[in-house]
């Protein structure tokens, strides 16, 4: 099953989106440049505190370099938003470092 929007307005750091829809209630964001038109899904694993974000080019065959500059905001479930985190966190990728 598929879910389109139609009509959504960009995020506010991009011009580019083209399309947010749901497949199987997952989202699917599509951003299209210059003829290159890549999507983003994001996978948020159930009882882990990992989410998993991927990239897949989808048009266009110009060579593609990826910059990603993920927020991280790490605190107890029910800390207050403001709390710092008590240890160092280490930061996992696939095939590039963070």
């Amino acid at each position: 099953m598929e879910c389109v929007f139609k009509d959504v307005p960009p995020a506010s750091d991009s011009g580019h989106l083209a399309a947010f829809r749901l497949e199987l209630g997952l989202p699917v964001w599509r951003y299209e440049v210059d003829g290159i038109a890549l999507e983003k899904r994001l996978l948020l694993t159930h009882l882990q505190n990992t989410t998993y974000a991927t990239y897949r080019l989808v048009a266009g065959d110009s060579p593609l370099q990826l910059i990603l500059r993920p927020l991280v905001h790490i605190r107890p479930h029910d800390a207050a938003g403001e709390c710092p985190a008590s240890r160092p966190v280490p930061a996992h990728g696939l095939g590039e470092s963070l």
